[in-house]
């Protein structure tokens, strides 16, 4: 699987400042998936450990708080039409829900946010991101100095900042 992936500005320009490194990684391992497979993912947990290029340990529970930590973080657009209403502002997480099988491959079932989707598809400009690159980051800082860097160098921004 090819490793480059569209991060789309509300997410590069999010301000994930609170989230561990880690979780910033996951948030673009799992938009990689989001743009293979859809809205509904399926992964084992060793696969998503090799697409965050971790090695060895147990990390089964530490992608477990990695990802409640994504799921209770929200981002916030402004002037949205959805579905479902015309909002100045709309409050939503990237992931909806999720959960982890037993069993021998511990399948991890994520749910990405149908609204979250609609919201960030209205919005304009994206960002070219290379997950390899991103997983050789040791601290948030580097990977946020990466994603807009890269982003002014390569695409044009959004005049407006979807998310704050």
């Amino acid at each position: 699987m090819a490793n480059n992936i569209k991060k789309h500005n509300s997410l590069t320009d999010a301000r994930t400042g609170k989230l561990s490194l880690r979780s910033d990684k996951l948030i673009n391992a799992l938009y990689l998936l989001y743009e293979k497979d859809g809205e509904n993912i399926e992964i084992t947990i060793t696969e998503l450990k090799e697409l965050l290029n971790l090695k060895g340990g147990d990390y089964g529970n530490d992608i477990e708080l990695r990802l409640q930590e994504l799921r209770d973080r929200s981002i916030k657009f402004r002037n949205v039409k959805l579905s479902h209403g015309d909002y100045l502002y709309y409050v939503d997480s990237f992931i909806q829900s999720f959960g982890i099988d037993r069993g021998s491959q511990n399948y991890c079932k994520i749910k990405i946010s149908e609204s979250f989707i609609e919201a960030f598809s209205q919005k304009m400009g994206y960002t070219p991101i290379d997950l390899e690159i991103c997983n050789k980051f040791k601290t948030k800082y580097g990977l946020k100095l990466y994603e807009p860097e890269f982003d002014k160098n390569q695409t044009t921004k959004s005049p407006l900042k979807s998310a704050l």
